[in-house]
């Protein structure tokens, strides 16, 4: 996609947004947009499954309702940006910078393409060293994702759901977790200080024998 392509795109899905006539929603399903700058646009509603995203900037953008099925957003800056019902099922967003970001009843659920495209593997929406400090996750859905060394520090994660994930090394400091589900999830080596775990589920979840003993306090060191 050259550029005047994608500057027309982005023109006419701004219209498409304003309800003109004359507008289109943008379809960028498994376009080349890394290390493209997309910072403060308005993408509301966009077309972006498949899509290789890859050191994008999206800080300040508004992509509430886009579809991101299975895009490759690794190394993004998204910050401060408003993903409020997104579709990130089976993305790689693995050392993206989510600081600040709403991503409020977004899905992070595992994803597969079908066999029409390119395959039915399943992927787990990969945050691997995701930086997600102070962004808005409540109601969203992670379960099986993968959050290793994540960065949750002051996240608010109300009613979230982590069922399955990986949170191994994440930091939870400072999040709020009422009513959060992390059934089965794996928090061995999480850091949880000033996080009260008490008000969220952990069924059968994993977490180390100090969390455990603290737990019920409140406050997890």
């Amino acid at each position: 996609m050259t550029p005047d392509q994608l500057g027309e795109s982005l023109e006419r899905h701004r219209w498409w947004t304003l309800g003109r006539a004359d507008g289109k929603r943008a379809n960028f399903t498994f376009a080349n947009l890394e290390n493209t700058d997309l910072a403060r646009r308005d993408l509301r509603g966009a077309q972006l499954t498949g899509a290789r995203m890859r050191g994008c900037r999206l800080a300040g953008s508004n992509l509430a309702g886009a579809e991101l099925f299975v895009a490759d957003l690794a190394q993004a800056d998204v910050r401060g940006a408003n993903l409020t019902g997104c579709r990130l099922t089976g993305a790689r967003l693995r050392g993206a910078n989510f600081s600040d970001t709403d991503l409020s009843g977004a899905d992070l659920r595992e994803g597969a393409l079908g066999p029409d495209e390119l395959g039915a593997r399943v992927r787990r929406a990969d945050l691997t060293g995701a930086v997600l400090h102070r962004a808005v996750l409540t109601n969203a859905n992670l379960s099986h994702a993968i959050l290793r060394n994540a960065d949750l520090s002051g996240a608010v994660l109300l009613n979230t759901v982590f069922t399955h994930a990986r949170l191994n090394g994440a930091n939870l400091t400072k999040a709020r977790v009422a009513g959060a589900s992390f059934r089965h999830a794996d928090l061995i080596g999480a850091t949880l200080g000033e996080c009260d775990m008490t008000v969220a589920d952990l069924t059968d979840s994993r977490v180390s024998k100090l969390a455990r003993t603290n737990e019920r306090f409140g406050f997890v060191a």
